[in-house]
């Protein structure tokens, strides 16, 4: 029975320096399944930024019950032995999570200021969005962290936004190699155009 059964439709969306460097690029293929859930499904498809290529799983999938309800299916980003898992979706507000294994911290550089510090480290964790409480926030461990170069060792960090998203707040600590001891580190990271960034370190009697 032709009705009863769902209708495909192939897409594909394709962005080419679509940023200020002209160096970002996309590729989205795939099939819409038309039917009582339509679903948009991934064939190769790529998130291109300079010196990372993530490919989408081609069991990704976003499923829209309706405008009101779409959810996110085997949602899977990976570049190399690095990985993002998309999931979540939007019923009556918008709630996604991203869980990272070893993701390059390297990868944040790109999206910060030229003089800012660099950064560098292999980040696990969950970072999270959402439209109405508690906005974003995460919990992140990130192995062999380090800044202009010196290894500081592993940080354990903790982000919450305030509900208005003026600001990230921000704890943790790092615990240096080979050392008892830990750096605690709590402050603020401004979200607005303002950039501020305001942050206390107890050393707690590192030498």
């Amino acid at each position: 029975n032709s009705n009863s059964e769902s209708q495909k439709i192939q897409y594909q969306l394709s962005f080419e320096n679509i940023n200020d460097n002209n160096d970002f690029d996309a590729l989205f293929t795939g099939d819409i399944s038309k039917g009582n859930e339509n679903t948009i499904s991934f064939g190769p498809s790529f998130i291109n930024f300079p010196g990372y290529l993530w490919e989408l799983s081609s069991n990704s999938s976003i499923i829209l019950s309706n405008l009101k309800n779409i959810n996110f299916s085997n949602f899977t980003l990976s570049s190399k032995d690095q990985l993002i898992e998309v999931s979540g979706g939007v019923s009556n507000y918008l709630k996604l999570y991203f869980d990272l294994k070893n993701v390059d911290l390297e990868f944040v550089n790109y999206f910060r200021k030229k003089d800012a510090s660099k950064l560098s480290g292999l980040v696990n964790g969950t970072f999270w969005y959402s439209s109405i409480k508690k906005p974003i926030g995460g919990y992140f461990k990130i192995r062999d962290f380090s800044m202009n170069d010196v290894l500081l060792g592993e940080l354990i960090l903790n982000a919450q936004s305030n509900e208005k998203r003026k600001y990230l707040a921000l704890n943790g600590y790092v615990k240096p190699f080979q050392k008892p001891k830990t750096i605690e580190l709590n402050g603020t990271v401004s979200l607005d155009s303002k950039k501020n960034m305001n942050m206390f370190l107890d050393f707690h009697g590192q030498d």
